[in-house]
């Protein structure tokens, strides 16, 4: 399978996330809350953002509130644990 030829994944999650989907994007930028999350991508732009819901320290949610202010286009996934 061809990795997707887009900017890098900006990911909150753990190495193992990580090691999943280096199988599909170029590059994953791994970050370990939603607000180092929110910190990197107000430095650098990213196509993709996978947040986790299940952060007891910030709201996915508010995260892409604050997103969806300025950016229509980047996509936001919200990964939760089922």
């Amino acid at each position: 399978m061809n990795k997707l030829e887009n900017p890098p994944l900006l990911l909150v999650g753990n190495q193992i996330e990580e090691l999943y989907f280096k199988n599909y994007f170029k590059e994953v930028e791994l970050v370990k809350s939603n607000s180092e999350a929110l910190s990197l991508y107000n430095q650098n732009s990213f196509f993709t953002i996978f947040l986790d819901s299940d952060s007891q320290q910030d709201n996915a949610f508010d995260i892409c509130k604050q997103i969806r202010e300025n950016d229509k286009k980047t996509v936001i996934v919200i990964l939760a644990d089922i």
